[in-house]
């Protein structure tokens, strides 16, 4: 649950499936594309299967961000002409980084995943009970002032965002890490590089602390075009890092070989 109800699991919907505002925002965002009739928050929750309150809050968050607007003198909502990819940690990034995961996918999963206006699949293998979360897939022309994230922030204190770093051309990611030196703290300094030392000696994915006793595994795969994607691991840290690290390895290997 988080802080403020938006990411209810059992508000009258589909269970876990929205322990995550990130996975309902997506949803949502999906009726709401150009070209369709505009909806109310009914016809909306009754079509996410999640409650009429739990999707009117994130209605108004969406609405506050400019993903969507509300019809003057109306109930219902209609899509801006802006739909950019939200990688923004307000709707969630932070979630997976640990606070709050979506649900595991099942083996051999076919998962959807949104590349600005469109949609593309990856199949993710998952093994010895790794849990791996497609994160994001995006195209460098899908993006917002050359970059598909809404601040600095969201880049280098999110596996999300480290992940789409790392992933950049060597003189693209010091001109970003520049303009990041101008709002980053001395830690968040230590971290990011501490993580760029990790996807060096691990050829290409990093660990994240995780919540409780888990780790976040984030490996960006790189692809012509400049079309990145980027995959997230969770194991459990009790089961001893070295394995860990060796399942996790194969599932990103997997993925990354899925993605091409």
């Amino acid at each position: 649950m988080g802080t403020d109800g938006i990411s209810c699991a059992g508000a009258g919907g589909r269970g876990p499936a929205y322990g995550s505002k990130f996975l309902l925002a997506l949803e949502i965002l999906e009726l709401h594309r150009p070209g369709v009739r505009a909806l109310t928050a009914e016809e909306v929750a009754a079509r996410v299967g999640a409650s009429v309150i739990v999707v009117r809050r994130m209605l108004f968050r969406l609405v506050s961000l400019g993903y969507i607007e509300a019809l003057a003198g109306s109930r219902r909502y209609w899509p801006t002409n802006r739909f950019d990819w939200i990688s923004d940690a307000r709707f969630g990034t932070d979630d997976i980084a640990g606070e709050e995961l979506p649900p595991p996918l099942a083996p051999q999963a076919l998962t959807a995943l949104f590349v600005g206006r469109q949609r593309a699949s990856v199949t993710v293998a998952v093994r010895s009970g790794l849990r791996m979360y497609p994160v994001a897939l995006w195209s460098s022309a899908d993006t917002h002032n050359g970059t598909p994230f809404r601040s600095a922030e969201a880049i280098y204190r999110t596996p999300l965002g480290l992940a789409w770093l790392w992933a950049e051309s060597s003189e693209r990611r010091e001109s970003l890490i520049a303009q990041i030196k101008l709002v980053a703290t001395a830690r968040d300094l230590a971290q990011l590089y501490q993580a760029f030392a990790q996807f060096e000696m691990h050829g290409g994915y990093c660990l994240v602390p995780g919540s409780d006793n888990e780790v976040v595994l984030v490996a960006p795969v790189r692809r012509d075009g400049g079309v990145v994607a980027a995959v997230a691991c969770v194991a459990d840290r009790s089961r001893g890092l070295e394995r860990v690290l060796r399942n996790a390895a194969d599932a990103v290997a997997d993925s990354m070989i899925a993605a091409r």
